[in-house]
């Protein structure tokens, strides 16, 4: 045990090696079944084949599904699960798991969301612990495995959670300036993948 306590104190002795540890302990719960699993849900079935219409015909503002626009889906979520396929090379025809990259990312940044909001109210020991945990969570889980925009939405949702952070910890005006394009950033994304959710974080 003591070899274990001792692996875990040097894992996180800096903040570098602690986000080292917890993306590799979020891949390792995310990643079983994210290249294998079969399209499960009709939504991301959805997205999935509006997204592939998108690459196919290079148009990225006219959203359809089959010969129906979707307009009633923000443009955002699209946008990333394109740039995903074009990144990969592999064509619109890529693997399903091409366009489930983005929710990957997301589910991996809500993770170290959690570790850096939490080391505004516990000690680092406690903030990965609360991070391992949430990685844990098994609707994070679900979500990092499926094609769909709720993770790039709760990724961007840092916003509030950001600028409440900047008025707890930062003590002095140039480190609070540090901080603040971090904070203004995340909410961008979120206005055009979650529609009516991202608009209230501009306010």
């Amino acid at each position: 045990m003591t070899l274990v306590f001792d692996a875990y104190r040097a894992a996180t002795s800096t903040h570098a090696r602690t986000v080292a540890l917890l993306c590799l302990l979020s891949l390792g719960c995310f990643l079983p079944g994210f290249f294998t699993l079969a399209p499960v849900d009709r939504d991301e079935a959805r997205f999935v084949q509006s997204t592939r219409q998108m690459v196919e015909t290079g148009d990225y503002i006219d959203i359809r599904f089959q010969d129906e626009t979707r307009y009633k889906k923000p443009v955002g979520i699209y946008w990333l699960q394109a740039a995903s396929v074009n990144l990969s090379g592999q064509g619109a025809h890529a693997p399903i798991w091409v366009y489930r990259i983005p929710s990957l990312l997301g589910a991996v940044a809500v993770v170290l969301l959690t570790y850096w909001t939490a080391l505004a109210l516990v000690s680092r020991e406690s903030a990965v612990l609360a991070a391992a945990l949430t990685a844990a969570l098994l609707l994070l889980g679900v979500e990092a495995r499926l094609a769909r925009p709720m993770l790039c939405f709760a990724q961007a949702s840092s916003r509030p959670l950001a600028c409440w952070r900047d008025c707890t910890c930062v003590k002095t005006s140039a480190t609070r300036s540090a901080w603040r394009p971090s904070s203004g950033l995340p909410a961008r994304p979120a206005f055009s993948s979650k529609g009516r959710y991202g608009s209230w974080l501009w306010a």
